[in-house]
C-alpha cells in the first residue's frame, strides 16, 4: 500500500475508527461497532503495533472475516507483549 493509499484509507475510515487517536496513544478504549473490511483491519493492525495507551479493544460487533482475524492476530500478539513488557529474542 502506498502512502497516498494509506492516507486515503485513513480519511475514509476517520468517521468510524479512531486511527489517529490510537496511533498517537490518546485513547484507552476502542469499540468497533461496524463491519471492517480487510484493508481496514490491516490499518487497525498497523496502528495497534506501536500503541501503548489502549487497554480495552472490543471487536465483538465488527463482523471480521477469517482473513481479517489472521491479519490482526500478529499485530495483537506484538501489542500484548509490548503492554506486558515482554520481549522475545
Amino acid at each position: 500500500m502506498t502512502v497516498k493509499e494509506y492516507l486515503t484509507q485513513l480519511v475514509k475510515m476517520g468517521g468510524g475508527l479512531p486511527l489517529a487517536a490510537i496511533a498517537h496513544n490518546q485513547i484507552e478504549e476502542v469499540k468497533i461497532g461496524f463491519n471492517l473490511d480487510l484493508a481496514q483491519v490491516r490499518l487497525l493492525a498497523g496502528v495497534l503495533k506501536t500503541n501503548t495507551s489502549v487497554k480495552k479493544l472490543d471487536l465483538s460487533d465488527c463482523g471480521m472475516s477469517y482473513k481479517g482475524c489472521s491479519s490482526l492476530s500478529l499485530a495483537l500478539t506484538s501489542w500484548l507483549l509490548k503492554l506486558a513488557n515482554i520481549s522475545i529474542h
